[in-house]
């Protein structure tokens, strides 16, 4: 009997191992300051004691019989791991611990694309950065009241580093100004870019008469290009041929229109040639032509169309 009743006294009397409550700093939580606020409660009064990172076994009082210990700490940068432990009135221990990290870093921007008063098609919208523990970057365009994020999660931490975001569909924009810009995140740190204000112009050239743009006279193709374009760039060309000079042959055909056209005269070398036409404008965007297939014959010099 008498052994039960100093059971159940030793029960009343014993605390628990398990009652050290770590308040803060919450367990793999991100600060952005090396300065942490230290916040560990018991059931009773106790001593508590902080492991000494320096020795690495040597107890640090910080908090002398209280219930509620608090007290800022300074921690290193990166991963921290707290070893705590309280001493009650009657000499028992608990132990804890916790792990945070600390990140007071704030990422940097290096520069961003497209470049202010560009034109934009949707493409060419990236960011150079640096920083090492990078959580996100969102890309916001629009006009006041209608800007739109864009999250990236394929961005990758480092110093220097290029992050492009695919093709924005700007269509609503099309021939408005739009803002844009970047908001870099640590996951405690985050910085926003210059904000950049770009022209939108996302339709492709129009060639009005692609019906009968180009006619032969023997060996000599004439071509007359009408085209739809404000901020038109230039028409290129293609022509892969079998002349024994050099297979592929490219270049300009025009680069600037008059009134809307554009004439121009060219004679090809002797052999089979397939020729591909683009018609491009400032901002990316371009019109392909159906392929030309024509002969120009060895014997009369004239050129043959198939």
């Amino acid at each position: 009997m008498k052994y039960l009743v100093f059971g159940i006294l030793l029960l009343i009397l014993l605390p628990t191992v398990l009652s050290l409550n770590i308040i803060s700093p919450e367990y793999d939580r991100k600060y952005n300051s090396s300065i942490v606020l230290l916040n560990i409660s018991e059931d009773i009064k106790s001593d508590f004691f902080l492991l000494d990172g320096a020795s690495g076994n040597s107890w640090k009082k910080i908090c002398e019989k209280k219930e509620l210990c608090t007290k800022n700490i300074r921690a290193k940068e990166g991963l921290n791991v707290l070893k705590l432990k309280s001493v009650d009135i009657n000499g028992i221990s608990s132990y804890g611990d916790v792990s945070f990290d600390v990140d007071t870093k704030k990422p940097k921007i290096i520069t961003t694309t497209p470049y202010n008063n560009a034109l934009t098609n949707g493409k060419g919208f990236s960011i150079k950065y640096s920083e090492e523990n990078l959580d996100s970057i969102i890309l916001y365009y629009g006009t006041p009241g209608n800007y739109l994020p864009v999250l990236n999660t394929d961005c990758e931490s480092g110093i220097g580093k290029k992050c492009d975001f695919d093709k924005l569909n700007l269509l609503e924009f099309d021939g408005t100004l739009i803002n844009y810009w970047f908001v870099v995140s640590d996951g405690v740190n985050s910085v926003s870019s210059k904000m950049n204000r770009v022209k939108v112009d996302s339709l492709s050239p129009e060639l009005v008469n692609k019906e009968d743009y180009f006619t032969v006279d023997r060996n000599v193709v004439s071509f007359t290009f009408e085209v739809d374009e404000k901020n038109f760039k230039d028409i290129i060309y293609k022509d892969t041929n079998d002349c024994n000079v050099k297979s592929v042959i490219s270049g300009i055909l025009c680069g600037k229109l008059s009134y809307g056209r554009c004439v121009i005269t060219k004679t090809f070398c002797v052999g089979n040639h397939e020729i591909l036409i683009t018609i491009r404008d400032k901002a990316g965007n371009s019109q392909e032509l159906d392929p030309i297939s024509l002969t120009r014959d060895g014997y009369s010099g004239e050129v043959i169309l198939e």
